[in-house]
C-alpha cells in the first residue's frame, strides 16, 4: 500500500491492478482492498484512475459501481466518498479480526496516516514505455 499513496503514476497503476488481480484477492482478501482503490479514484493520472475504477468493480458490492476516470477533477472526490459509503455498509456487516492495511482493530480506515502518506506522493511526471 506503500506504493499505492507514495509512489510515482506507474507503481500506482501497478498497485491498483494488482488489487484487482483474483490470485491476488484470494491470498490476502479483499475486505481491506476498497477504501484505497477509492483514494486512487482522485489520482492526478487519468491511467491510475481507470485501473482502479476496473479492479474496484471486481470487488463485492462494486460490480455496478459507475466513475467517469476522465471526468472533471470535481467529481472525483465524490466518486471516493461513494466507493467509501459502500465499503462502511459493508465493512459493518463485517466479522473478524481488523488487521488489514491501514485499518485501525476496529475496521476503520487510518486517515490522518493515509493523508500523510499521500502528501509524500511522487507526482512527477512519467511517460511509460511498452
Amino acid at each position: 500500500m506503500l506504493w499505492a499513496l507514495t509512489g510515482d503514476a506507474g507503481q500506482r497503476a501497478l498497485i491498483a491492478w494488482h488489487l484487482g488481480w483474483q490470485p491476488a484477492k484470494e491470498v490476502s482478501g479483499t475486505r481491506w482492498m476498497a477504501p484505497h482503490l477509492a483514494q486512487l479514484l482522485e489520482d492526478p493520472y487519468s491511467a491510475v484512475r481507470y485501473i482502479a475504477q476496473r479492479s474496484l468493480k471486481r470487488l463485492p458490492g462494486y460490480e455496478q459501481f459507475s466513475f467517469d476516470y476522465v471526468g472533471p477533477a470535481e467529481a472525483r472526490p465524490q466518486a471516493r466518498r461513494q466507493a467509501l459509503d459502500i465499503w462502511g455498509k459493508r465493512a459493518k456487516t463485517a466479522t473478524g479480526a481488523n488487521s488489514e492495511v491501514l485499518l485501525d482493530p476496529a475496521g476503520a480506515l487510518q486517515q490522518e496516516e493515509v493523508s500523510r502518506l499521500l502528501r509524500q506522493r511522487n507526482d512527477r511526471r512519467l511517460e511509460l514505455l511498452e
